[in-house]
């Protein structure tokens, strides 16, 4: 090897050369320490994103997460992004609460529109129904931001070089170690050049050092060039102030310097600042323990005063801390707001009004965006006290309910059993009925004597569980014609919002996403079962219910079967068993579900050619054949029809017609979502022809691994154990039960069969 060669090894950077190459990089990208005269080079291009306030910056961290539609109940729903979280970072999305998101952003959009949130936004609603997790994403989002090209947001830093050995004046005035007394800036001194530097707590903007004389001028110069930003506002940079001790610096400076204002920025050092919730940065969560929120302190003898000029240390200087400025240019949460001491905490009333606070002799203004969280019950104490109206003037309300939809419920009970698993099996549909009971006993009856005629007895009969699954699916129930479940699905924006602008609100009630953790955890380690069973579940929330005093939905007057938890629990119950006998009959393989939407997808393709006398296309053969009718009759006589067959047929085409018109991306059409209805009482019916036979394996399946097993025909043993292996596999059709639990629900199905059975169902 010549001396001029190198091994790959040498070329390679070592571990901490790599690294410190990396945070250079990192640290010169993210332009960490600039200069004042940068800061105005950057003014002058683009003003707004240097002088925007919280509300305007939150709006924008707002804004770059961006936003999505979402299924809501009866309609779609905007749903912003940032409330969506980062699985990859361990942040837990906000499950649903669209309506709550969306109120949140339309007053922080206002106030940015305006200049300034002058009321604390109070999000009130029952215990556990994602008030603080709406909030605590709120504060990652701006974090998040903050990190981002366009959420550079700078702070004020005061910067004072060391005198040449040889040199006089005041302190500073001399040539200093590689910097001449003519430089224009010591913001990019070397740490060894630095006597001094004052850290701003309160994070001011630096071009609070343009006097406020000369602000709107300045600013007015910058626009000619950004005209786009002429419609936001800028009260805050116009009229802005420094901090107390930020102004006492600057005018001692501008004194020594005799009014030369350009010798005086020669010491703003602009440092870019991150949002952080764990180091308090603009991102705070004050709980109600009683202290001070902010408080102040001289620095007398403090070792940073050392290096300062003479006439600076001669001056009062001090530090404020406490929640109040750590959350400075940020949001700030008071946790359970309502129970801190109201006396104490009336200086708030002007701190959100004004936007300033009073410690000890000064006034500190703020830039805080004010959120609070409170519970229902205290909310509704504390409108009886005396002091509610004054500090409801300075409140703005957004109500966090309970969720109503199904599908967000279960995704959250789905976490919850997922974390489980790693120690225990946890069986299939466990989340869903989970979530199922929780909403029904968050709903509330429909207000009957709102509605007339026939519409009263329309919405008279809606049961609990037929409300459920009218949220969570637009489905209406299989008792109504076409046209009662047409109208019913036509009401539905009415029924939902019917009970918003009352007291007991629909979503105010009901079992909480902690109390039914905590029934799925008591059933892990009940009676020492293998796994999370359904009967053990059941049972642990039987248990629950019968114990009135534990939970306030259970204590709530039931109206007919609204809030009945038993009657509510029972309705879950005969649910979940009708998915695990979906579960056996896929198992089973006579009949799969597949095999059923495939024929249900094929009526519809037959029907619009018959209909419209045209062919249609023979998978099998690739060639156009007429459509048969006698697929058309098979189908038909397991539908509940009750009008005329032709006129049935025309309205379900028309139907077809109208939907593709207003859906011309959505191609084939999902007959599935178009006639879910007729969906399910296809299924039902295939399932009620089978009903003998699959009760029959079921007991079967109960007997398996057992030595009456043997005892079986070779021909029931052999559909037995294929029902099992099925049912125990992972990605088998009806699978993911251990042999444990797979017993455990079959038995349950079987007893759901039976009291169907009874009840003439």
């Amino acid at each position: 090897m010549s001396p001029d060669e190198t091994t790959p090894d040498e070329m390679t950077p070592a571990p901490l050369d790599r690294i410190a190459q990396s945070v250079a990089e990192r640290f010169e990208g993210d332009r960490r320490l600039v200069t004042f005269d940068d800061l105005l080079t950057q003014f002058q291009q683009d003003p707004y994103p240097l002088v925007r306030n919280s509300e305007q910056y939150l709006r924008d961290a707002v804004l770059h997460h961006g936003s999505h539609s979402v299924p809501g109940i009866g309609e779609e729903v905007t749903r912003w992004r940032l409330f969506d979280g980062d699985q990859a970072t361990g942040v837990a999305a906000l499950i649903g609460q669209e309506e709550a998101q969306q109120a949140v952003i339309e007053t922080i959009f206002a106030a940015a529109r305006e200049g300034r949130l002058n009321r604390m936004l109070v999000l009130h609603g029952p215990n556990g129904s994602g008030k603080s997790s709406l909030v605590e994403l709120l504060q990652w989002g701006l974090e998040v931001y903050s990190h981002e090209p366009g959420g550079a947001l700078y702070a004020l830093r005061w910067i004072f070089p060391k005198a040449d050995v040889e040199g006089t004046g005041l302190g500073f005035g001399g040539t200093t170690r590689g910097t001449a007394d003519s430089a224009a800036s010591y913001a990019l001194l070397e740490a060894e050049d630095v006597a001094a530097r004052i850290v701003c707590e309160l994070r001011c903007n630096p071009l609070f050092v343009v006097p406020d004389s000369e602000r709107a001028a300045f600013l007015e110069s910058a626009l000619e060039s950004s005209t786009e930003r002429r419609t936001e506002s800028f009260r805050h940079f116009i009229n802005g102030n420094l901090c107390p001790r930020c102004k006492q610096v600057y005018e001692a400076l501008l004194a020594a310097y005799k009014g030369d204002w350009q010798r005086v920025v020669r010491h703003v050092q602009v440092e870019r600042v991150f949002v952080s919730r764990r180091y308090r940065i603009g991102a705070v969560v004050t709980q109600p323990q009683g202290t001070a929120d902010a408080q102040m302190r001289i620095l007398a003898g403090d070792s940073q005063m050392a290096g300062l000029p003479p006439f600076l240390r001669s001056l009062p200087l001090f530090e404020v801390m406490g929640d109040l400025p750590d959350a400075n240019r940020g949001l700030l949460e008071f946790s359970d707001f309502l129970k801190r001491n109201l006396e104490l905490s009336k200086y708030l009333l002007q701190t959100t009004e004004k936007g300033f606070v009073t410690v000890g002799n000064r006034l500190f203004e703020l830039d805080v965006v004010f959120c609070a969280s409170v519970n229902e019950r205290h909310l509704h104490a504390f409108k009886q006290l005396p002091e509610f109206a004054s500090f409801q003037a300075r409140m703005s309300f957004v109500r966090v309910p309970y969720l109503r939809q199904l599908s967000q419920e279960t995704s959250v009970y789905r976490e919850i059993c997922s974390e489980m698993s790693r120690s225990r099996h946890v069986a299939p549909h466990l989340a869903e009925y989970s979530a199922l009971f929780a909403i029904l006993t968050r709903l509330e009856r429909p207000r009957v004597d709102d509605y007339e005629g026939d519409l009263r007895e329309l919405v008279a009969g809606l049961t609990p569980l037929e409300k459920a699954w009218l949220y969570a699916e637009g489905r209406t129930p299989d008792r109504l014609d076409s046209s009662a479940a047409n109208e019913l699905r036509r009401l539905l924006p009415r029924i939902r919002d019917e009970h918003q602008r009352e007291t007991q609100y629909e979503g105010l009630f009901g079992a909480s996403v902690r109390e039914m953790r905590a029934a799925l955890i008591q059933a892990a380690v009940r009676d020492d079962r293998p796994c999370v069973s359904p009967s053990a579940l059941r049972e642990q929330l039987r248990e629950m219910c019968a114990d009135r005093s534990l939970y306030r939905f259970l204590q709530v007057e039931a109206e007919e079967r609204y809030h009945d938890v038993s009657a509510l629990l029972d309705d879950a119950t005969r649910q979940l068993g009708l998915w695990i006998l979906v579960d056996v009959q896929n198992a089973m393989q006579i009949v799969s579900e597949d095999e059923v939407d495939r024929r249900f997808d094929a009526y519809f393709q037959h029907l619009v050619a018959f209909v419209q006398n045209r062919t249609v296309l023979d998978p099998s053969t690739g060639s156009r054949v007429p459509a048969d009718a006698h697929l058309l009759i098979s189908i038909e006589k397991l539908l509940p029809i009750q009008q005329p067959i032709e006129e049935y047929r025309r309205e379900l085409v028309s139907r077809i017609g109208a939907y593709a018109i207003d859906h011309p991306d959505q191609q084939p059409l999902d007959f599935a979502k178009l006639f879910p209805d007729l969906l399910r009482s296809l299924r039902r019916s295939f399932f009620e022809e089978r009903r003998e036979a699959v009760t029959d394996v079921q007991r079967h399946v109960l007997l398996y691994d057992t030595p009456g097993f043997e005892d079986l025909p070779s021909e029931a043993r052999e559909v037995a154990t294929r029902t099992v292996q099925n049912l125990t596999a992972e990605d088998g059709p009806g699978g993911g039960y251990c042999i444990w639990c797979a017993k455990d629900a079959v038995d349950f199905a079987l007893l759901h069969l039976e009291v169907a059975e009874s009840e003439g169902e």
